[in-house]
């Protein structure tokens, strides 16, 4: 994976493979679906967000695939693991205290369980949490 470090419209997509694929790879697989859909976009042809398959099958310009490398440069693909501290990089860079997180794959399913890796993988970090003897909102 590589690292994406730049840009301004951040996404993340850990993911899991069962098929015999990396995480990594399937993260990439899953994420190919929104490079397409904001190539068209981009060139005015905003439709629903293809398939992974539809994506794989596209016959990309040199312009479109550069246009892919600037937007994968403000994405965090991969295992929940590298996932997790990609982003504590970019905290400790910007000095962040918010990370919102987008996940944006035509796959439903898989969109979830992104969202349950994530918080997986940050289910270990310590917070600061709300203060000692604090009620949970609504008990």
């Amino acid at each position: 994976m590589k690292k994406k470090q730049e840009g301004n419209e951040p996404g993340d997509t850990p993911a899991e493979a069962t098929d015999g694929r990396t995480a990594d790879e399937r993260a990439e697989e899953l994420a190919s679906s929104m490079g397409l859909g904001l190539i068209r976009l981009r060139q005015g042809r905003p439709s629903p967000l293809p398939s992974p398959e539809e994506a794989a099958a596209h016959r990309y310009t040199p312009d479109e695939l550069d246009q892919l490398r600037r937007y994968r440069r403000a994405q965090v693909l991969g295992d929940p693991g590298r996932v997790r501290e990609e982003l504590g990089e970019l905290v400790e860079r910007t000095a962040a205290d918010e990370v919102m997180v987008m996940t944006s794959v035509h796959d439903h399913a898989a969109r979830l369980r992104s969202y349950e890796l994530l918080a997986e993988a940050f289910a270990a970090v310590p917070t600061s949490g709300p203060p000692a003897g604090a009620r949970a909102a609504g008990g």
